[in-house]
């Protein structure tokens, strides 16, 4: 209770119009008017209401105005810490001085040494950037909401307060360094080598159609004849031949809220495993079970990596039962018949019906997850046993 009316007091006091020279000149003014009817004190009075009266009018006039635009931040990993950078103009048409920029961080997910930054003065015209250290806690999305601006000029009598939104928005993605051992043994069991990724990279591409364009495509790959003649911007779409398809099934079962550790720790063996792949070359395709099931493939893409991330990050758990029969059904009929299934589940359902279905001449290998798995892990993964790899 006592530590409430405390930091209720604190918060007060930030948004009072006085700073602490202010209040104590306030206080001054205070008893010098109990005391009026003294001469000497009057004298004393009229002194400590000049001060405050020119401070106020000289902290009013030069009241900043501000434009405030943070630097677009591609997604960032959890537990790595970066910086956000805002770019601050004067639109003003005087200076600004004395000036304490604090950022209003969400209360949790992301953490700051630092909240607030100053600015001794700032030009009419003149840009400044300011740079904040932040430490994502978790995954997930994270907005910043406003930058609080004090002026403090002239001598911190007065705080002149002004809040700027900036409705900017921190992807966080989960840091897949713990995962290394398990994915980099994962991705030696499929046979990859980073040759025979520069050997698919170099591979002639067939035109196979068009698809609706996104940011990011090349110009060289724009449909400019079926933009023409359906209205509405398209690409063209290429097939790499027979290369065979990774297929990455993640499931997204939670079973804990707000934060179950099981469910991080499979997007983040999927996060590694995923990376991995793209950066020797490999097409992957992504597909994440839940409420519904979402593809996300790689091939033809040139943005893959940050559309996973900022899939993988936005994604939300399913604290429903998976209908798995139903989901393995349409995963395999997606699925190329010579694609290698690399399963990422923490439903022990999951993996007995996927045992009992059809996969063609598909091969899948099932990767452990912890702690869920963390037993199995020790017999399964050194190898990638015949256990693991079924034809």
């Amino acid at each position: 209770m006592i530590s409430k009316a405390v930091s209720r007091i604190r918060r007060q006091l930030r948004q009072s119009p006085f700073t602490v020279t202010g209040r104590l000149l306030a206080v001054a003014w205070l008893f010098c008017f109990f005391a009026i009817f003294d001469s000497t004190l009057t004298k004393l009075l009229s002194y400590v209401t000049w001060l405050l009266l020119i401070g106020f009018g000289c902290g009013f006039f030069f009241r900043p105005k501000l434009l405030v635009k943070p630097c677009w931040l591609p997604v960032v990993f959890n537990g790595h810490r970066f910086d956000l950078q805002l770019n601050v103009t004067n639109a003003g048409r005087v200076g600004a001085y004395d000036l304490q920029l604090t950022l209003e961080l969400p209360p949790e997910g992301l953490q700051a040494s630092v909240l607030t930054n100053s600015i001794g003065s700032l030009a009419p015209g003149e840009t400044v950037a300011i740079n904040y250290s932040l430490t994502p806690t978790m995954r997930g999305e994270f907005q910043i909401e406003r930058l609080t601006v004090a002026s403090l000029f002239p001598l911190s009598l007065f705080r002149f307060l002004a809040n700027y939104p900036l409705k900017h928005s921190i992807l966080v993605a989960p840091s897949y360094e713990s995962q290394q051992e398990i994915i980099g043994q994962v991705v030696e069991g499929l046979d990859l080598s980073e040759s025979a990724g520069n050997s698919k990279k170099n591979s002639v591409l067939e035109y196979i159609g068009s698809r609706e364009f996104r940011p990011g495509v090349p110009v060289r790959r724009w449909d400019f004849a079926s933009w023409a003649r359906l209205g509405t911007p398209s690409v063209r779409e290429f097939s790499e031949g027979s290369d065979s398809v990774v297929v990455v099934v993640v499931d997204t079962t939670q079973r804990a809220a707000p934060v179950d550790p099981v469910l991080e720790s499979v997007l983040t063996t999927a996060t590694g495993i995923v990376l991995r792949l793209n950066e020797l070359g490999e097409s992957v395709m992504l597909i994440t079970v839940g409420k519904a099931i979402e593809f996300c493939e790689s091939r033809n893409s040139a943005d893959f990596r940050e559309e996973f991330l900022t899939r993988i990050a936005r994604l939300k758990g399913e604290a429903a039962k998976i209908n798995w029969t139903i989901a393995w059904d349409q995963i395999l009929r997606e699925a190329p018949s010579n694609a290698t299934l690399v399963t990422v589940l923490s439903d022990p359902e999951a993996q007995r019906i996927l045992d009992q279905s059809n996969l063609g001449s598909r091969k899948v290998i099932t990767c452990p997850v912890a702690p869920v798995h963390r037993r199995r892990t020790a017999a399964i993964v050194p190898g990638l046993s015949e256990e693991l790899i079924s034809p």
